[in-house]
């Protein structure tokens, strides 16, 4: 240990020096950490972090619960919900990809779904009992390593480990909520009763196009790839819903005959028949909520889109 030594100081004794002269040499000050800090000026500083460490400790376990990894591993297996919450990524990079599960997915716009996801590089499972569905919409993903098929029925439990769900084969508790409007597309059942599907249907099987009433009542039509935007970009807000997803173009039952027409035979012919109590005269979906929450809007327009839909029945008749 280095000790320091002060050297002895030579004093005049008071019969050589005047009174005047003489002082008291100074009280040296006492050496404590305290004294220390403050004369260094440092104090200030220690107890900012120590506010700093102790607040963080304090907050701890309230900011990560807001992590996606805090999610219940109990939450509703079968809902239309995201079981981690939507990242924020920043513009330029592409978010990570998901296990997404689509119940309903072998159906009409479950499939189309699925091939957006896939097409995303997401990995999907899809559950259907093929009630309604059928195996032939997904065929062609049956060879992606990233695609699996489950034939199940939802009212029996199941489980899985995935972060999305797209509940679609039933309606019961979702917690994001889609109102989904008229929606025609390639995969449809070609007898379900829709008035697309029936005029599409009737016109290539040379039949008359049965309209009800007087033909003058509206309804709007969007195209599935339109709906499945919509849904996925619900998916990926922080909003609940309800939404309206559909296309706010309105036509007269006469008038999609008339595109009917037009896309498949214009010698097709219409045939009348009375109207039933109960059809409301016009249907058309307010989608201002999904524009200005969402972003979302439909792009395709009956006459781009109808054609699509011809070309998938056509085909699928011809191998009646």
């Amino acid at each position: 240990m280095k000790q320091l030594h002060k050297s002895p100081t030579h004093v005049p004794s008071p019969a050589h020096a005047p009174a005047s002269k003489i002082s008291k040499p100074a009280r040296p000050e006492p050496r404590t950490w305290v004294g220390y800090l403050l004369r260094e000026q440092r104090l200030l500083f220690v107890l900012l972090g120590a506010l700093i460490a102790t607040s963080f400790f304090l907050l701890r376990p309230y900011l990560f619960s807001l992590s996606p990894s805090s999610v219940s591993e109990h939450s509703p297996i079968f809902s239309f919900s995201a079981l981690s919450s939507a990242s924020r990524v920043p513009v330029g990079f592409r978010p990570p990809p998901h296990r997404v599960v689509v119940t309903g997915g072998a159906g009409f716009v479950g499939s189309h779904l699925v091939d957006r996801l896939l097409e995303q590089g997401h990995s999907v499972i899809v559950v259907d009992n093929f009630f309604t569905g059928r195996k032939e919409n997904v065929a062609h993903h049956l060879r992606n390593p990233r695609f699996e098929l489950l034939r199940h029925d939802v009212v029996e439990p199941i489980l899985l480990e995935v972060d999305r769900i797209y509940h679609l084969a039933c309606p019961a508790s979702p917690v994001r909520i889609a109102r989904i409007f008229n929606t025609y597309g390639p995969r449809m059942c070609l007898d379900d009763g829709r008035v697309v599907s029936n005029f599409v249907a009737q016109a290539l099987r040379r039949q008359p196009m049965t309209v009800y009433g007087d033909g003058k009542q509206t309804r709007s039509f969007q195209y599935v790839s339109d709906l499945v935007a919509g849904l996925m970009a619900l998916m990926e807000s922080d909003h609940i819903g309800p939404f309206n997803l559909g296309n706010p173009g309105e036509f007269t039952m006469l008038e999609l005959a008339e595109v009917v027409k037009q896309t498949i035979d214009p010698m097709s012919t219409i045939e009348f028949k009375p109207n039933t109590a109960d059809d409301p005269h016009m249907r058309k979906p307010d989608i201002t909520k999904a524009k200005q929450l969402l972003g979302w809007e439909p792009k395709v327009s009956l006459k781009e889109g109808l054609p699509l839909m011809v070309t998938d029945f056509r085909q699928r008749l011809l191998d009646e």
